[in-house]
């Protein structure tokens, strides 16, 4: 079957791509007929896609690994799910530390978003067992209460030494060849039809998911028609023109089981990718001889935005050049629909991977001494070298506390895992520059893991309810309440003042509408401090109470977070190399100690934890006073200064008797609040400066410095020449460590760089 050399005229969906690039197309008929009837495919998904206010969470770490009595640090991006630009729309956090795999909350806390950012710290107490934990941070609008996944999660492992990474090091074995393993076909565009050449990929995976790399034969029945092999992480592809009344199967190497291929169409159409560039799709539609001639479409989205829609009339074949030079970055699905605009087939192609930040990174040594200084400069630049102003996470960690299995990096993240269902073995590797076969393996990974599974695929957003509505508000309500009918009409009237602490700072007043609620917007729970954010009535009425602030989002989040599955990269076949044994030597001076345990029978001094509580608890037991004849409110007598003492004995004002031994009031927290007429909240958990000395020429310190973390900057920004540079100081440490730096523009360009360096004994002179 011959293929035509007619080309496929296309109407832009979207107005900023040039038409210019369509004029070496040879027919524009079909373009000009094209003008209403693609708007049709067009919008049905827009449609769709506009009730779908979208937010993805990815989060950064200073590390993977931490021993007890660390802080863990992190970065939250908070970024448009269509852009990937960061989201002006969520201002809260919600961030929980969970013991896995049982999923018990250690930690959980609010963290303000700003601008589409948000970093903080989570320290990790000596009272947590050893084991594997999950980091999860998700927004009102990132929830997707129609899906059972997280991906906004990190797998984070809790030590109580170092001395556990060498024996997990000498742990490590050899991965055994498993006995049966998932092997499945799937054709480019969704079917096999017969007589037409066809592209068939493959894929298989043990029980656990994780790839097996296979050989084999194609067998027609009991014929022995070619050998197959898998190309990467356990897939591959072949080409076959099937006939409809044949039988098809493949036989593996080491493998008893005969794995039939999809069972042959007599008629239908094929879609296949036959090559791309950074400027144009080369497609082939192909349909059976004996459909008739019709008119068909092609619709290229890319998440949830429609860039090209074409009409094309086809008896036979037809080849299509697409334009994309002007379209983001990320998977695109190319939708081929018939004459009643049914789809008929499909394809995920990954284009224009240069279109992001390119980072290049250099160090003034490769290797460094003990205490040393260390200078890093790195650029950020667009695809065309244009520089870029972009926001940056820089971590840099001492090598072993890094997990090799955990390839996930920013671009990883917003462009493969987030995109399509399920686990990916390995996302970084597609996305790592120094792998050269990464582009044909992630088309192989599209073909198969991607098939029928795109996020933005227009069945799977049906399937969905509007998303225009966060699952959880920023914003609380608080209420007051009339304890008499006749103080209603005063709600109104009423004002509730916000301020922070013992000291009563930021004060801010809220106004009360008809029915006693006023909002608390995020900035009302914003202070720079570990703080309670107060509300208090400003007019001091015993008919009108405040009511004790309810916040449903933390509760929403736990109970969602509880029933989804946690879905973390699969790790491949990434082994880390054993941990050199001098590595766990401890220095000279210092030492070590069995552990301790003290007991001790102590009576405790009532304390409240909130010390604006413990003011609040002073103020309520201070109105008592003694006169000078040792009378308690003695009436004949002013107050002149003296307070009672608890413990001691005073007289009775009406009896002159003396009464029991003197007790101040205990109130509890709730009772001190309502005393005062007023409620609190937690605030924001607060931002806290990572720690880096400086050892200079004029420094002296011989204290031993045993960081593994060197350097944690979470808010770095490229100046207008796209350039950032940092120094730092090694430690005592001396090891192999990894710098990582990642990050986003404001519009939308993603990028990571890995570097690393020596840390070496610095000799004494």
């Amino acid at each position: 079957m011959g293929i035509s050399n007619k080309y496929i005229a296309f109407k832009n969906v979207v107005s900023w791509i040039v038409w210019a690039t369509l004029l070496f197309l040879t027919s524009v008929t079909d373009a000009q007929e094209a003008n209403s009837v693609p708007d049709i495919i067009s919008n049905r998904l827009e449609n769709i896609t506009a009730n779908h206010t979208r937010e993805e969470v990815y989060l950064q770490t200073s590390k993977d690994i931490y021993e007890t009595s660390e802080d863990l640090w992190f970065k939250g991006y908070v970024l448009n799910s269509q852009f990937f630009t960061p989201s002006q729309n969520t201002k809260t956090l919600y961030v929980s530390l969970l013991q896995m795999p049982h999923k018990k909350v250690v930690w959980e806390e609010k963290y303000a978003v700003k601008n589409g950012f948000t970093d903080g710290h989570i320290y990790i107490q000596d009272t947590l067992q050893p084991g594997e934990y999950a980091l999860v941070a998700q927004t009102g609008f990132s929830v997707n209460a129609d899906d059972n996944e997280i991906k906004s999660v990190k797998k984070i492992v809790i030590i109580k030494s170092i001395d556990a990474l060498k024996e997990k090091s000498q742990a490590e074995t050899a991965a055994v060849q498993t006995d049966s393993i998932d092997f499945q076909f799937m054709p480019e565009g969704g079917h096999l039809v017969a007589g037409i050449t066809s592209k068939v990929a493959f894929k298989s995976v043990d029980n656990k998911g994780n790839p097996v790399e296979v050989k084999g034969v194609i067998y027609n029945g009991t014929k022995a028609m070619f050998s197959i092999a898998s190309y990467h992480g356990g897939m591959g592809s072949f080409y076959i023109i099937p006939l409809a009344d044949d039988a098809y199967s493949v036989k593996l190497e080491g493998y008893n089981t005969n794995y039939p291929l999809p069972k042959v169409a007599a008629t239908g159409y094929v879609l296949q990718l036959l090559s791309k560039n950074a400027d144009t799709l080369n497609l082939r539609v192909a349909k059976s001889k004996a459909l008739p001639e019709q008119k068909m479409y092609v619709r290229l989205q890319l998440r949830g935005t429609v860039y090209n829609t074409a009409q094309f009339t086809i008896n036979g074949e037809k080849r299509i050049k697409m334009p994309v030079g002007d379209i983001p970055s990320g998977i695109a699905e190319v939708t081929l629909f018939d004459s009643e605009f049914k789809p008929v087939a499909e394809r995920l192609i990954f284009i224009n991977e240069d279109k992001k930040l390119n980072i290049t990174a250099t160090l003034d040594k490769i290797e460094y001494g003990t205490k040393d200084k260390v200078k890093l400069k790195f650029t950020a630049v667009d695809d065309k070298g244009g520089p870029i102003v972009a926001h940056f996470g820089v971590s840099i960690s001492d090598d072993v506390y890094l997990d090799p299995k955990n390839s996930e990096t920013i671009e990883s993240y917003y462009q493969l895992s987030t995109q399509v269902k399920g686990k990916i073995c390995n996302p970084g590797y597609y996305f790592n520059p120094q792998n050269k076969n990464r582009q044909p393996a992630l088309d192989l990974l599209l073909l198969t893991q991607g098939w029928r599974s795109y996020q933005w695929a227009e069945d799977n957003l049906a399937r969905q309810a509007s998303k225009k509505q966060p699952f959880v508000s920023d914003t609380l309500t608080g209420i007051i309440l009339a304890k008499k009918p006749k103080a209603r009409d005063k709600l109104h009237q009423q004002i509730v003042m916000n301020y922070f602490g013992f000291e009563e700072l930021n004060k801010t007043l809220l106004e009360v509408d008809s029915k006693g609620k006023y909002t608390i917007f995020p900035e009302n729970l914003q202070f720079d401090k570990r703080e309670y954010a107060y509300f208090k009535l400003l007019q001091s009425s015993s008919d009108i109470a405040i009511q004790r602030i309810v916040d449903p989002a933390t509760e929403k989040i736990r109970k969602i977070t509880a029933k989804k599955q946690f879905v973390y990269p699969l790790p491949g076949n990434q082994k880390k190399a054993p941990v050199p044994p001098e590595r766990f030597k401890v220095a000279k001076n210092v030492n070590q100690l069995n552990e301790v345990v003290l007991t001790a029978r102590v009576k405790k001094k009532r304390a409240f934890r909130d010390k604006y509580l413990g003011k609040l608890d002073s103020l309520s037991n201070n109105v008592d006073y003694v006169c000078e004849f040792g009378v308690l409110n003695c009436p004949r007598h002013p107050f002149n200064g003296l307070r009672p003492v608890e413990g001691q004995v005073y007289k009775d004002p009406d009896t002159n008797v003396f009464l029991a031994p003197y007790r101040f009031h205990h109130y509890t927290e709730d009772e001190l609040l309502a005393k005062f007429n007023m409620t609190r909240i937690k605030s924001y958990y607060p931002a806290k400066e990572f720690y880096s000395p400086v050892y200079d020429a004029e420094t002296i310190d011989n204290t031993n410095d045993f960081r593994n973390t060197l350097y944690w900057n979470p808010n770095l920004i490229t100046d207008a020449s796209g350039v950032a540079e940092i120094e730092f100081y090694t430690s005592d440490i001396t090891s192999k460590y990894k710098i990582m730096i990642e990050g986003v523009s404001g519009d939308g360009l993603l990028g990571s760089q890995a570097l690393e360096f020596k840390v070496v004994k610095k000799e004494v002179k």
